[in-house]
């Protein structure tokens, strides 16, 4: 549901899908959250910009629904956003690591070091984005200590349970390699 900081939602508006191809009425629908107040059963306001979970069931069938919430002078909506600075390696979803491989936040940086050939490091980042459609990844990576000239950097979307589909972003350290 989007929606701007500060202004309050209705959702006794919003039927839902709990089960394929079955739409529920709105007012056969209870809600919950842990992270905003419900108040009267269906108005909802989050207070500032980002992404707030509801729960939503009709007794049967629970359902996750988000809020993502933005300034409404902002002209996107983001799912998640950090530049580290107020990071702790355990907010990672799961961090995967090769024997050799190291990884750190220092000075609102994540670093990844991977110094050995063969070497990997793995950061998922919030289960709750593959909840979500269509979405772009933006972010700003620097190649600091390559070892060897045909190392590569990759961003990936849209990882599959089995860890083995997914797009994959690569960024090379020499693109001639």
């Amino acid at each position: 549901i989007p929606a701007n900081a500060g202004e309050t939602i209705d959702l006794s508006c919003y039927n839902i899908q709990l089960d394929i191809g079955v739409t529920t009425p709105a007012e056969k629908l209870s809600w919950s959250s842990d992270d905003l107040t419900i108040t009267g059963g269906k108005f909802v306001t989050p207070t500032q910009k980002g992404v707030y979970t509801l729960k939503v069931t009709d007794g049967v069938t629970e359902k996750n629904i988000y809020i993502i919430a933005k300034n409404a002078s902002d002209s996107e909506y983001v799912l998640f956003e950090t530049d580290f600075s107020d990071f702790s390696l355990d907010d990672l979803t799961m961090v995967t690591q090769d024997s050799g491989a190291a990884i750190a936040i220092e000075d609102g940086v994540l670093k990844l070091n991977s110094t050995a050939n063969g070497n990997y490091i793995l950061v998922l980042f919030p289960d709750y984005i593959g909840d979500f459609g269509d979405y772009t990844i933006t972010s700003d990576v620097k190649y600091v200590n390559a070892t060897s000239t045909s190392m590569w950097f990759s961003l990936i979307g849209r990882m599959q349970e089995d860890k083995e589909s997914y797009a994959h972003f690569v960024l090379r350290n020499d693109i001639t390699a």
